[in-house]
């Protein structure tokens, strides 16, 4: 809470323009482009680059930079052909208007939503890219963590981006990472990390159209079916009432929150999560922060998503996400 208050009432967090900053920038912007009729990978990038001052090493990283952004531009059109999910938004703004005392709208922008049209619904799938270490757990948000994947679904649940939406999936994709040094692993490598990593309907007939592999998939990491024994021990499911009710979870916790900020609640109380301190590990506010040991809130680790509550027919959480 206060660091939110340094941070957005303040304004006291300055931007670092770093080179690691401009090229995940970049990576963005440039997949955000790339599936336009004429686009053209060397305009774009080279555009990017104008006015940008590069030292001798960053001109040798952008070398290699350049070379893995056009084969990943080319796994993603291999991947296209893979799914039936035909139509793209790109760097979405979706905002939701929340009544508080004080009027509240709740905007996010999301990468990627790929998405396909019938007559009355959109089936939709989330796509989150990242340049980092990726973790999918979600069962954090018990305590307001890990909620970046909730809160696209309750952008897209209460906003206006589509009519009847229906869920097809939330991921992650890496596009920037380090490989390994050994070559006989170097290919199996990569052709991982490509692979979205997250949560899929456990519903077959939306997920087959929008992964045809779904049964050894070549699209979503983890990923098998098969019509005996069901999902892989690795496939990562979420039925339509989980799904319900970690929209609905999500709601509440934005709308706390929200009612904290105009009531200026914005004491400092980090979190320590499964013994690590999650709030202050990357804080840029350390030097001018108070923070006592009686301020750390200690948090449990939670395995599952059964904190959500059972539904109408008392069907226990636990069973409705696998893995």
């Amino acid at each position: 809470k206060f660091k939110y208050y340094l941070k957005n009432v303040l304004k006291l967090d300055i931007y670092q323009d770093t080179f690691a900053s401009f090229i995940g920038s970049m990576y963005h912007k440039i997949l955000s482009l790339y599936q336009n009729k004429y686009f053209d990978f060397e305009t774009e990038f080279q555009k990017y680059l104008t006015n940008r001052e590069l030292t001798l090493k960053e001109k040798i990283l952008l070398v290699k930079i350049k070379k893995d952004l056009l084969e990943l531009i080319s796994e993603l059109k291999k991947q296209q052909l893979l799914t039936g999910y035909d139509e793209a938004l790109y760097e979405a703004k979706a905002v939701v208007n929340i009544k508080n005392k004080v009027a509240v709208e709740f905007v996010g922008y999301i990468d990627k939503i790929m998405f396909y049209k019938n007559i009355d619904d959109t089936y939709f799938s989330i796509i989150d890219y990242k340049t980092g270490y990726i973790d999918t757990h979600i069962e954090p948000i018990k305590y307001g963590l890990h909620l970046q994947l909730p809160i696209y679904l309750y952008l897209i649940h209460y906003s206006k981006l589509f009519d009847n939406p229906i869920f097809t999936g939330i991921y992650y994709q890496n596009i920037l990472f380090n490989y390994p040094n050994w070559s006989e692993k170097l290919e199996k490598e990569k052709k991982e990390k490509y692979y979205l990593n997250g949560y899929s309907t456990s519903d077959t007939n939306i997920l087959s159209r929008f992964d045809s592999t779904y049964e050894a998939s070549e699209y979503i990491k983890g990923m098998k079916y098969n019509e005996e024994k069901g999902f892989g021990t690795y496939s990562k499911t979420i039925s339509n009432e989980t799904l319900y009710d970690l929209v609905k979870y999500t709601k509440n916790h934005i709308e706390e929150k929200c009612s904290e900020i105009v009531k200026a609640d914005f004491s400092i109380t980090p979190k320590i999560y499964a013994l690590k301190n999650v709030s202050c590990e990357f804080c840029s506010f350390n030097d001018i922060c108070f923070m006592r040991e009686s301020n750390l809130t200690y948090l449990e680790k939670v395995n599952d998503l059964s904190f959500l509550g059972d539904d109408d027919n008392g069907l226990d959480r636990r069973t409705t996400i696998s893995n």
